[in-house]
């Protein structure tokens, strides 16, 4: 299903009757008490445009455009004229994702309570974001997905990385961090698994800072025993603690472990004994890694060796946007109806009627 970028015509909106609508079950009892579900966590818009009289150089553009779209098919912006703006007040962004894009959303506010829009169709030169109350002109803008990327408030260059849980990031001087924070890490050399990443940090001091729930314990296994419990030896320290789970990855040999998991126990500093019986398994042959389970942040990381930045950049609760947005809609029906309602034979003039066009907004 594709998307146009492009907007329906402004006139037909003018007379157009719709907005939001949510869907809820209502069951009412014999005692008269109410017992309500909310089926749809957001509002839906529909709208249907009025009747109006068009020429034909002007019913030729939204004829194109219904065909175009092939009815139902395709979706486009539509611009809802009781809900287009975002003020200061209420633009929001999300959390930073993976490429320190923070998705743009709105708070209507009534009272106690608040619900939060997703706006996924900013208009082209009407947005702008703020940091305490500065707009930020380097912010680079995704009209197409809703988003904006925001320029780095400090970066610190990184002299360590522990293999830890949680792992412990050390800098070259001062970060001014703070705990909660959250932090991108990029350009390190050898533990690059933690590159182009964000994360929240915990345990902050002057010149160092953990990764919340980010566990960088691996073995690089160089023997495996035949045992009710197999022993595992590693080549460096491992880091693991009695009673961790662990599994395995790229074993020859003994292939059977690969993808297991077992708890640790008998712990030294580079060997381990797992709860996996591999008495029946192949023999070991070379290589593998022991790692701490991804449910808990883990994954074979390798070594830190050098260089690394760890990039604050402003906290999502910090920063508002403003601007106007459209919304993402498709037509709900596979069927134009135009009716013929004048002809001027002197200069060859026409006039159509076009009846309820139904537009949706579609979730995207």
């Amino acid at each position: 299903m594709a998307f146009s970028e492009q907007r329906f015509n402004t006139e037909i909106r003018y007379g157009s009757v719709g907005g939001p609508e949510f869907n809820t079950d209502v069951l009412v009892v014999n005692s008269g008490h109410e017992q309500r579900n909310a089926n749809w966590l957001d509002a839906r818009g529909r709208w249907t445009s009025g009747a109006d009289l068009f020429t034909r150089a002007e019913i030729d553009p939204l004829v194109s455009f219904f065909r175009a779209r092939m009815g139902k098919k395709d979706g486009f912006r539509f611009k809802d004229w009781t809900d287009f703006k975002v003020a200061v007040a209420s633009g929001v962004l999300g959390a930073a994702d993976g490429n320190k894009w923070y998705d743009l959303s709105k708070d209507y506010v009534s009272g106690a309570d608040t619900h939060t829009r997703r706006i996924a169709k900013p208009v082209t030169g009407t947005v702008a974001v703020y940091l305490a109350a500065v707009a930020d002109v380097t912010a680079t803008w995704d009209y197409v997905n809703g988003r904006v990327q925001l320029t780095a408030l400090s970066s610190s260059v990184v002299t360590g990385v522990t293999k830890a849980n949680p792992a412990v990031v050390t800098t070259s001087g001062s970060h001014g961090f703070s705990n909660g924070d959250t932090i991108w890490l990029e350009t390190l050399a050898g533990i690059t698994q933690l590159n182009d990443r964000v994360y929240t940090i915990g345990g902050v001091g002057a010149s160092t800072f953990q990764l919340t729930g980010v566990d960088t314990r691996t073995g690089l296994i160089t023997a495996i025993t035949k045992a009710a419990s197999a022993v595992i030896t590693t080549s460096n320290t491992h880091g693991f603690s009695n009673g961790q789970s662990v599994t395995f990855s790229g074993i020859l040999g003994m292939t059977e472990l690969n993808n297991l998991v077992g708890t640790v126990s008998g712990v030294t500093g580079t060997s381990f004994t797992v709860s996996i019986d591999s008495t029946l398994f192949s023999t070991y042959v070379s290589v593998g890694y022991a790692y701490s389970l991804p449910a808990s942040g883990g994954g074979v990381y390798t070594a830190y060796t050098s260089g690394g930045s760890a990039k604050k950049f402003p906290q999502s609760g910090a920063v508002t946007w403003s601007g106007d947005f459209d919304v993402p809609a498709r037509f709900d029906t596979d069927k134009f109806e135009a009716e013929f309602m004048a002809y001027r034979e002197s200069d060859e003039e026409m006039l159509f009627q076009v009846n309820g066009l139904t537009i949706v907004e579609l979730r995207i």
